[in-house]
């Protein structure tokens, strides 16, 4: 798939589910009509969404390092891994993301951060100890395409539907 058939793809689904929030929004209006004006509870209700949004998008790397247990990873102890991720990097004009090593024995990885240029990508001691070094490789290959085409923020603007929903719950049916 090219990449301008993934971008259409990703604009057409996000416009599918505004459209059909839109119509279960205007549906539960019609049967149960607002509790109070239509146009200032959306209003309130889309403020609050970005607004905890952005909070979201602006702490959230701060509060995944504080909650995990983390630390960054030892360039000396796994140099094939800075080695492989830089070279990818490179490769796809990518930012070296900061990494981190998760002390969980969970087989994961994932990127996190705020734009293509400021990421990270964390790997559990799990996952090293599953899988061998071309296996690791490719799942460090996955998250660095998570990175290049900005899926965390992708991800983070999502989040508005369901916070939108939250909101517009709140102040209509509460």
């Amino acid at each position: 798939m090219s990449l301008l058939k993934l971008r259409l793809s990703m604009l057409f689904s996000v416009a599918a589910l505004g459209a059909f929030l839109t119509f279960v929004m205007g549906l539960v209006l019609l049967f149960y009509g607002p509790r109070t004006s239509v146009v200032g509870g959306v209003a309130l209700a889309l403020f609050l969404a970005f607004i905890t949004t952005i909070i979201q998008w602006w702490i959230g790397p701060w509060l995944i390092k504080l909650t995990m247990p983390m630390q960054e990873l030892d360039r000396h102890q796994y140099s094939w891994i800075y080695e492989f991720v830089e070279a990818t990097c490179k490769k796809h004009n990518v930012k070296m993301p900061k990494l981190f090593l998760v002390n969980d024995v969970t087989p994961n990885a994932f990127a996190f951060g705020r734009t293509k240029n400021n990421s990270n990508i964390a790997i559990h001691v799990g996952l090293l100890q599953m899988l061998n070094k071309q296996e690791v490789e490719a799942v460090l290959a996955h998250e660095i395409g998570h990175v290049a085409h900005w899926d965390v923020v992708v991800i983070t603007a999502a989040s508005i539907v369901p916070r939108l929903l939250y909101f517009l719950v709140l102040l209509f049916f509460v």
